[in-house]
């Protein structure tokens, strides 16, 4: 690190050190061991810099570099490592664009069909479902609301995923490898569809989606509040997991846009 030269430090910075003694140690390169810049070994990722200050600079304001809420592999990683990371990355972003663009899509068509909760149900299901077929995944629902669902429901009210088929346990097609998305939604207002966004909360999977109905706009937007508070407060949340929110509103019989958030 090159020596601090004072005569460049940005007005007002001097006042961060405690003592002259302090500053001239800093200006000669030399921290005190008790104030040493922080090491990032093994980090997710390194401080950045601005070429407006100092590294130094950095180090005695206490300036802290936000880590992106994606886990990147660390500097040490291989290129191969590296890459299969970018394109996981990118297929999840992908995959999450291409589930809103579906979910806007058929959300402003079918006008009033909305407000009968077998054509919700089913209308949401099918286009998803197609969706998650077309990416190439499995899907798993009710085959009453998608008939070429490849397994019935199993936990969640519609589930894609990847399995591999080379791999078997007992009375199974393949191991479970990954879930893309998985959707819950519930057209009825009532304080217990809480309990159903919660299960989303504890899914691993790439995409969480979930669909409601509310009283008005107002309401949605302090429901996908909630939401996201406890999206947030749980335990065992990760950084980058992601959601997908929207509400019908039945005071004006319309979808509210379609909202992501990603923890």
């Amino acid at each position: 690190m090159e020596p601090l030269d004072r005569r460049t430090l940005p007005v007002g910075l001097p006042s961060v050190f405690k003592n002259r003694e302090r500053l001239l140690r800093a200006s000669r390169g030399r921290p005190s061991p008790r104030h040493s810049p922080p090491a990032y070994p093994n980090s997710l990722a390194y401080p950045t810099t601005p070429a407006s200050l100092h590294p130094l600079c950095l180090w005695a304001i206490g300036a802290k570099e936000k880590r992106t809420s994606v886990q990147q592999p660390g500097p040490g990683a291989s290129a191969e490592v590296q890459a299969t990371a970018e394109e996981t990355m990118t297929e999840v972003e992908d995959t999450e664009a291409k589930i809103v663009a579906a979910l806007e899509t058929v959300f402003a068509a079918d006008g009033e069909q909305w407000l009968s909760r077998p054509f919700f149900t089913g209308r949401v299901k099918e286009v998803l479902g197609a969706l998650g077929h077309e990416l190439g995944f499995e899907v798993a629902c009710h085959t009453s609301d998608y008939q070429r669902a490849t397994e019935g429901e199993c936990l969640y009210d519609m589930t894609w995923y990847i399995l591999d088929k080379t791999k078997f346990m007992d009375k199974t097609k393949g191991m479970l490898i990954r879930q893309p998305m998985v959707l819950e939604s519930e057209w009825k207002p009532d304080p217990t569809m809480d309990i159903d966004f919660q299960k989303l909360v504890q899914a691993r999977a790439d995409v969480r989606v979930w669909l409601f109905t509310a009283a008005n706009a107002q309401e949605i937007d302090n429901y996908i509040a909630r939401c996201r508070d406890q999206a947030q407060s749980f335990a065992g949340r990760q950084p980058g997991d992601r959601y997908v929110f929207t509400g019908f509103d039945f005071q004006k019989k319309v979808f509210a846009p379609v909202q992501t958030f990603r923890v």
